[in-house]
């Protein structure tokens, strides 16, 4: 059954107050303790760390592409597209391994 402007209209109108009262309790979680890490006096964010171990992971799977010879089977766009995906991911996980407040 198509919904036809008007009515969308109404329902979003009748919704708006709803998520607008909403709207401020996603503010108030914040965060218990501060996600950092003291390194020699200063405090670092965890995700400083969790993507250097991305990207050093990213670097070391690349290279070992280039020992067996297969890098050269995949073209630029597919190598750039899945070293992001790759760092995304691995920092993602080192985030959810290491850093479990």
């Amino acid at each position: 059954m198509p919904i036809n402007r008007s009515t969308f209209t109404a329902r979003l109108r009748q919704a708006l107050p709803s998520v607008a009262a909403c709207l401020p309790l996603a503010l108030l979680g914040g965060c218990q303790v501060t996600p950092s890490v003291a390194v020699l006096g200063a405090f670092f964010p965890d995700w400083m760390f969790c993507m250097l171990f991305a990207v050093v992971a990213a670097v070391l799977i690349d290279s070992a592409l280039a020992a067996i010879g297969w890098r050269r089977h995949f073209d630029h766009w597919t190598l750039i597209t899945s070293y992001a995906a790759l760092c995304v991911s691995v920092a993602l996980l080192s985030w959810l391994i290491a850093f479990q407040n």
